[in-house]
């Protein structure tokens, strides 16, 4: 499903998000143009929300049925089990917001991460993200994301606070250049939008600066890359 070079790596990222939320229900939607990256942010994401185990059996504490109940799970006071809270992964709702929520007739599923617990996994490729968003004089707490995936598409936004949305989509396309030398960039117009085309290997991403926000589609299929495009701000 993914490729294992590394490059445009914050679609990668906002790609491995979107293969989560269509996991839910959907057939995974194309690779990304940075996979690596994305296996690396995507599963620490994923990881943060599981609790460590153990060797010895322990009972678990039933969820409970209540409405309005807590995200926090608690064992038994005198299970010796530790309580853990479950993030939300609705970080950055107003990112969410700025997605569409179906694209022609089928609905999308919506997941946002902000700050650096996006990053938790410390792995070699998150770390040339984090060195990325250095050379921009900002910190992964500046970062924020949210995607929308569905049966072949993904839609993406991200935003680092404080920078131009244009200077954000020029630092990574040339990153992604610099990473992998057969990366092709060229101007587009796709669902009413001037966009950037990125194309690395088999994989093509559409990308475009809006304010301080960089939008993203992601599909092999064209009709799905100008309906997604044509939703967008």
């Amino acid at each position: 499903m993914m490729t294992s070079s590394r490059r445009l790596a914050v679609l990668a990222v906002a790609t491995g998000l979107a293969l989560t939320a269509a996991a839910c229900g959907s057939s995974a939607p194309s690779s990304s143009p940075a996979a690596s990256v994305a296996a690396s942010v995507g599963t620490s994401a994923a990881a943060s929300t599981e609790p460590s185990t153990s060797t010895e059996p322990s009972a678990s504490a039933p969820a409970s049925t209540e409405p309005g109940a807590s995200s926090e799970a608690s064992a038994p006071a005198d299970s010796g089990i530790p309580s853990f809270a479950l993030p939300s992964f609705h970080e950055a709702p107003d990112l969410e917001a700025a997605l569409p929520d179906k694209v022609g007739d089928q609905a999308l599923q919506k997941l946002s991460f902000s700050g650096t617990g996006t990053f938790a996994s410390g792995g070699s490729d998150s770390q040339d993200f984090v060195d990325l968003l250095t050379a921009l004089g900002k910190s992964p707490s500046d970062f924020s994301l949210a995607v929308a995936g569905g049966d072949n598409v993904s839609i993406g936004v991200f935003r680092v606070a404080g920078v131009d949305g244009n200077l954000l989509l020029n630092a990574f396309v040339q990153a992604a250049q610099k990473d992998d030398t057969s990366t092709q960039v060229s101007d587009a117009n796709r669902g009413g939008k001037s966009v950037k085309k990125v194309v690395s290997g088999s994989d093509t991403t559409y990308a475009y600066a809006s304010g301080d926000k960089v939008f993203f589609v992601q599909s092999e299929t064209d009709a799905l890359v100008d309906q997604a495009l044509s939703t967008l701000p």
